[in-house]
């Protein structure tokens, strides 16, 4: 894996990284039985990666083992459908994403029981913070899971927990292999690789990304055109009227061992790419010192722009999703219905206000073609509408509020 400075990243990156970490967080555990050598091999600081799925429960009692890797997390998955029993799914199961990667934030010891407490860094590139950033809030935690543990250290185990189901289901250490080898943490950059078009907006917005043969999107002379650095490093970001976007910091390459290049020959221009014209090229987020040196022209492009004050908060509802436009994520179809609408029609609208009730606002971005009162521009509530079927985003003519 490449390395990187990591005091040359931004500060508002790192926060950014930090705020999708911690918020949030809650305890799931994972009881387990340990060697000596096993449990040897955890280091407070280190980061470990498993090689699958990890399952825990929130149900935290006393211990029937004599490990217990306590998972703080804030995006475990409820696994309760894939339990093969009523009494599995007693156990609350919940799990990872496939390959997770976690940091050892403290190993805990009371009455000849150990508890290794994991952080559940992100699924993406910036998990690499981690490994050359400490974080004060992270005493603050230990502080809490350590009382918690010394409490449960010395209650009864929970009797579903003890279940040789579930026990089986947790057996064995997170993040090394049978031979007691470390699992590799990182991929590189070329086995990332994934086409821009399979993205969701959310794997580009506020990621450093590689682009792979990126100065094609750039419609270069041939004249131009650079053999050598083809690809491109770009900050994703979404404008609320050009949709989703990148900021072009650097040309860049992957050499003969797949490790990133970066080579800085357009420090002098201020070049954004919109992400529909980036077609079918292959992306992958990375980590690179250009972030920090190009942090100003970030700032200035992804930044200091005007948009609505609820417009971050309308693009964390993901029950939107479905209705977003793939290249403008603040734009979503709906059916229009309401009075003077005989049929429901489709409409394009873009996402503008998120009142303190949780009503959502948009704007009609193109003319009905029936005549109902409602014109482009107009702000229309939105609501979803569950059918036997489906579920539908609809807006509401003015009539119908």
């Amino acid at each position: 894996m490449p390395t990187f400075d990591y005091t040359n990243l931004p500060t508002w990156y790192i926060e950014q990284a930090a705020n999708q970490t911690y918020p949030g967080l809650q305890t799931f555990v994972r009881d387990t039985n340990l060697t000596v050598e096993e449990a040897a091999r955890y280091h407070v600081g280190s980061v470990i990666r498993a090689d699958d799925y990890v399952v825990a429960t929130p149900r935290v009692g006393g211990m029937a083992t004599t490990h217990r890797f306590a998972i703080l997390s804030n995006r475990m998955y409820d696994a309760t459908d894939l339990a093969d029993t009523v009494q599995g799914a007693s156990c609350a199961p919940r799990t990872t994403r496939r390959a997770p990667r976690f940091k050892v934030l403290g190993i805990l010891r009371a009455g000849g029981l150990t508890q290794i407490v994991l952080l559940h860094l992100l699924d993406d590139e910036r998990w690499q913070i981690w490994q050359n950033t400490e974080f004060s809030v992270d005493s603050d935690i230990m502080e809490s899971v350590r009382a918690n543990f010394h409490e449960k250290a010395a209650a009864k185990p929970i009797p579903e927990l003890k279940l040789h189901a579930w026990m089986k289901a947790c057996e064995g250490a997170i993040g090394f292999a049978a031979t007691g080898a470390p699992l590799p943490i990182g991929e590189d950059t070329k086995a990332r690789l994934a086409s821009t078009s399979s993205l969701d907006f959310r794997s580009i917005s506020g990621h450093l990304i590689y682009i792979e043969d990126g100065k094609k999107a750039l419609r270069l002379n041939e004249s131009e055109w650079d053999e050598v650095y083809p690809g491109l490093i770009a900050y994703g970001y979404v404008d609320h009227v050009r949709g989703l976007c990148c900021a072009i910091l650097a040309s860049a390459r992957l050499d003969t061992a797949n490790q990133l290049e970066v080579r800085r020959d357009l420090d002098d221009m201020s070049i954004r790419i919109e992400a529909g014209a980036l077609g079918d090229l292959r992306c992958a987020g990375v980590i690179d010192d250009v972030l920090g040196e190009r942090a100003e022209l970030v700032e200035t492009m992804c930044f200091q722009k005007e948009e609505p004050e609820s417009v971050e908060a309308l693009r964390s509802i993901r029950a939107l999703d479905p209705f977003r436009h793939r290249d403008y994520p603040d734009d979503v179809r709906a059916l229009l219905v309401g009075d003077g609408i005989e049929t429901p029609e489709a409409v394009w609208l873009r996402l503008e206000i998120l009142t303190e009730g949780n009503d959502i606002l948009a704007r009609l971005l193109n003319e009905p073609a029936q005549r109902c009162g409602v014109h482009t521009g107009d702000l229309l509530p939105l609501a979803f509408y569950d059918t036997d079927d489906d579920t539908l985003l609809v807006a509401v003519t003015h009539g119908n509020r």
